[in-house]
């Protein structure tokens, strides 16, 4: 019985001719390269029409033109679109969506049940959570990240809820994933690179567009990048951010223009003091908060009477100055039912004294001042970073301030100062010294990740105050409390250390030599 005509396949298919475009003329090789895509495409024909690959379908493919059909040709634009590698993939590629409909690269949630959201709300509003990354970053938000930013947002100004801009969206997301990235001891996770990477994609699109106006959310999306480098410790980024965000608000008519923003004001000076911070350079703008710093100001009506004792060593007026406010600060920010005003208030002191003492430490000129004096300028600022702003150990922001706080420490004997009291307002002089030292060292400990680093401080404390392991651990405590200290951030840094002290034995040798 013959078989029907459609069953044929041809076994032996027509001989290809071989040809190669490497060794023939230039005015050829065109001719050349439609005869090696001819050849490819009679290559999938056959392919398709060979019944050894079609055992695996389950129903009868369409009919392919092939030699021989009536409708095939040569012609490569007739075959348009039916050619196909065998190497392509096959798997379909997936089409992602962020709130506002538009297609990105990583997959955002979208609300459906209230359209007449913003499109940030639509994108991560807690109740409507479809994207497991998202929904992580709001709950970091929501329970670690929103007490690291009393001293910006104190008033609830800046709710991530009512970004609409998409600029200012990703690079919130960027900082609450950085955040997460340093707590958890992670380098630069993929939603913070993602959300970094779309933030300056949107900017250098709006900066290059002609017509474009600057916006604030422009201005606060540039500076909050230059803090999250800072705190990164990436200088060329940073600087080249920086840069920019001072063309920005040149063009927007200086930095005292956005004083009908008090949100503005203080991420910029914020910016402008993370940045001085790390890479040790003077503030570039001024300090336009009010000023209510003085020596003789006296802390709140409730304050312990223990901790506004003036030490026994009267100190110069400046140092008194950063003394006296570190301990306002300290006491006052933990106080129940705190009004706008209040919170106003110290967050104002914060500013000051924190533009105070970088421009002081990062002058160029020499400081006429001791080394213990120094040491304390250096730890007043770190401590406002660390337990007042919370900045973490693991950032990179008080890199330069432990070294430079490690070397004065380690170069300079402290204990050969306080062996040469005799009289007795001397002694007590020097037991000051030595609680401030003490305090010194409980701060930068605190604040430091590096082991070398960490054992050089311990070293120096034991060399000046020999007998600092037998004292117990509420009599520690109580000798800090006479300089600074705020209640439970500090202690439970404290805590921290002294068990790392006493049971890991940090700083118990140095080299091999017990000390």
């Amino acid at each position: 019985m013959d078989e029907e005509p459609g069953e044929i396949f041809e076994t032996n298919p027509r001989s290809l001719q071989f040809i190669t475009i490497t060794d023939e003329p230039e005015s050829q090789k065109g001719e050349f390269a439609n005869t090696v895509r001819s050849h490819a495409r009679r290559s999938f024909v056959y392919r398709k029409r060979d019944p050894r690959l079609k055992q695996t379908r389950t129903q009868t493919p369409r009919p392919v033109q092939g030699p021989g059909s009536e409708d095939f040709t040569d012609d490569p634009r007739k075959r348009q679109g039916k050619f196909k590698l065998n190497t392509w993939s096959m798997t379909p590629r997936k089409k992602a969506v962020r709130g506002d409909g538009k297609k990105i690269g990583v997959p955002v949630p979208i609300i459906s049940n209230n359209e007449s959201l913003q499109p940030y709300e639509r994108a991560i509003r807690p109740t409507s959570i479809k994207n497991v990354a998202t929904k992580q970053l709001v709950d970091h938000f929501k329970t670690a990240f929103t007490r690291n930013i009393f001293a910006i947002n104190y008033d609830s100004s800046w709710n991530i809820f009512d970004v609409t801009d998409s600029a200012l969206l990703h690079v919130t997301c960027c900082m609450i994933a950085q955040n997460r990235d340093i707590l958890c001891g992670t380098e630069d996770s993929q939603n913070t690179l993602y959300h970094k990477g779309e933030m300056m994609k949107i900017m250098t699109l709006r900066l290059t567009e002609p017509s474009h106006r600057l916006s604030d959310a422009d201005v606060f999306s540039v500076a909050v990048l230059v803090i999250l480098e800072s705190i990164r410790g990436t200088f060329q980024a940073a600087t080249a951010h920086r840069v920019g965000l001072l063309r920005m608000v040149d063009m927007r008519g200086g930095y005292q223009s956005f004083e009908y923003s008090p949100l503005m004001l203080r991420l910029l000076a914020w910016t402008d003091i993370a940045y001085s911070i790390r890479f040790a350079t003077l503030p570039v703008f001024p300090c336009l908060f009010p000023n209510s710093i003085t020596a003789e100001d006296p802390l709140a009506s409730n304050a312990k009477s223990s901790l506004v004792t003036i030490p026994f060593l009267q100190p110069r007026r400046e140092t008194a100055l950063i003394l006296s406010t570190l301990r306002k600060i300290s006491l006052a920010i933990d106080l129940p039912n705190l009004t706008l005003d209040d919170k106003r208030i110290i967050v104002s002191d914060l500013y000051n004294i924190q533009h105070r003492l970088i421009s002081s430490l990062n002058s160029p000129s020499r400081m006429e001042i001791s080394d213990l004096d120094h040491a304390f300028r250096i730890a007043s600022l770190v401590y406002l970073n660390h337990f007042i702003r919370e900045q973490s150990n693991r950032a990179r922001l008080h890199d330069n301030l432990l070294s430079r706080l490690a070397g004065i420490l380690t170069s300079t004997r402290l204990d050969l100062e306080f062996s040469t009291a005799d009289s007795e307002f001397e002694v007590r002089d020097v037991q000051w010294m030595k609680d401030l030292l003490m305090w010194i060292v409980f701060v930068a400990l605190a604040a430091s990740r590096e082991d070398a680093m960490r054992v050089g401080f311990v070293v120096a404390l034991r060399r000046a105050e020999p007998g600092i392991l037998r004292l117990g651990l509420d009599e520690l405590k109580a000798r800090h409390k006479r300089v600074i200290w705020r209640d439970t951030k500090c202690s439970n840094a404290l805590d921290e250390i002294w068990n790392e002290i006493t049971q890991g034995g940090l700083g118990m040798r140095f080299g091999h030599v017990k000390i």
